[in-house]
């Protein structure tokens, strides 16, 4: 066997810190895509988070899905600094989405993601009441749609000369 080579559970490992990835693995003297660094992940239900410094940054960010017309949907893009409650609801109030449809929340330190949208036409409501302000036009469907007002009801019309016989 080549000088600085282990063998681990009948797999041969290259020398701690050879490989440059950045991961766990490599403290174990894994190369990341052998055969032995699969088996290892497999059996410890670890999986790499894909957010940089996500332990560092605990932080829940918010994100609007909005509704293009003929051209489609997307979620919009938002600077990493801009992503916080309070930006967003500045920005949906201020008209900087065309047509907003959903609002999600996530936070990976915490491993847990939500749909906010009733939360935020709550809010998008609290704030224009305490402004004395109707919903902006562009807002109404958003609002009406979570807050539940506007049910598709259905109203009896009375109609003169029509009597319903029994």
């Amino acid at each position: 066997m080549p000088l600085g080579l282990e063998v681990w559970n009948g797999w041969l490992l290259h020398p701690f810190g050879q490989c440059d990835h950045r991961n766990e693995s490599t403290q174990v003297g894994l190369n990341p895509g052998s055969a032995a660094w699969s088996y290892l992940m497999r059996r410890s239900h670890w999986t790499p988070s894909i957010i940089p410094g996500a332990d560092e940054n605990d932080q829940t960010v918010y994100l609007v899905a909005d509704d293009f017309g003929k051209v489609g949907r997307a979620w919009r893009e938002t600077d990493y600094e801009a992503s916080d409650l309070e930006t967003v609801v500045q920005d949906l109030l201020t008209g900087q989405y065309n047509n907003p449809i959903r609002v999600i929340a996530f936070n990976t330190a915490e491993r847990w993601s939500e749909d906010v949208s009733e939360d935020i036409a709550h809010e998008l409501r609290r704030r224009c009441d305490l402004q004395a302000r109707d919903v902006p036009f562009y807002l109404q469907v958003f609002t009406d749609r979570y807050e539940g007002r506007y049910h598709d009801v259905q109203l009896p019309l009375p109609m003169p000369g029509l009597y319903v016989v029994s």
